[in-house]
């Protein structure tokens, strides 16, 4: 119950005050089921607009990456980022247990529409690593079906200005630095066919509760819809 207390005071406390905060992009972890295959995938959601792809060199090993953009459409949140990363996969029949680690990089800041400064500014870089189990599925002989849920663990770094008022002359720089780990559950979901399928995601991000109310804020949901396409593909049929 204390933890549930905890819980619900981070996510007002984000809502409620003009502090320097991050928006997680989708999860992005590719299910590859055999060599020289190409997936890419566009979707839009909380984080913004997001372009997502990724090739498999071989049955085992793959790489992929991300480019996601926040214009700042129904907030006053904008963001540049980008993610890269190496994937190594193992079959378990019809299903997949992959893992990929990467870099992230980016830069974002708010500034609400009639506002002449930004709340805050900063660029970050961001380790992960990503854990995801798969299942591939045939429904019917035509629709094609994907699911997966994943962990992925990161290590955000950010460098940064937070403006706050002096009280007489408006608003001055205040610098600041944070380092923290957040975790991100995430499930997705794709159905349709061979080649393009209707793609919906949903991950919770947080951070530990000693370091709830320090850093970094993370936003704590994330939710997309796109779509995904697929290339070079070998199906049993």
């Amino acid at each position: 119950m204390k933890n549930g207390y905890h819980f619900l005071f981070a996510i007002v406390f984000f809502h409620s005050c003009k502090s320097y905060h991050y928006y997680a992009t989708p999860v992005n972890a590719p299910v590859f089921l055999n060599g020289g295959e190409v997936h890419a995938n566009g979707n839009v959601g909380i984080a913004g607009f997001t372009t997502m792809g990724g090739a498999s060199i071989t049955k085992n090993f793959s790489v992929s990456g991300l480019y996601n953009g926040s214009p700042g459409v129904s907030s006053g949140y904008h963001s540049k980022q980008g993610e890269t990363a190496a994937g190594f996969h193992i079959p378990i029949k019809k299903s997949i247990l992959s893992f990929h680690g990467g870099f992230g990089w980016g830069n974002n800041y708010d500034q609400d529409s009639g506002d002449v400064v930004k709340s805050f500014y900063g660029s970050f870089s961001k380790p992960f690593l990503i854990i995801t189990y798969s299942k591939v599925k045939t429904i019917g002989k035509r629709i094609r079906a994907e699911s997966g849920m994943s962990l992925k663990t990161n290590y955000l770094i950010y460098n940064g200005f937070k403006n706050v008022s002096d009280g007489s002359n408006g608003y001055v720089p205040n610098k600041f630095y944070s380092e923290v780990f957040f975790y991100e559950p995430y499930v997705n979901t794709s159905i349709g066919g061979k080649h393009v399928r209707f793609d919906v995601g949903m991950g919770f991000a947080f951070k530990r509760l000693v370091q709830i109310d320090k850093g970094a804020r993370v936003h704590p949901v994330n939710m997309q819809f796109g779509l995904t396409f697929i290339f070079g593909r070998k199906y049993d049929e």
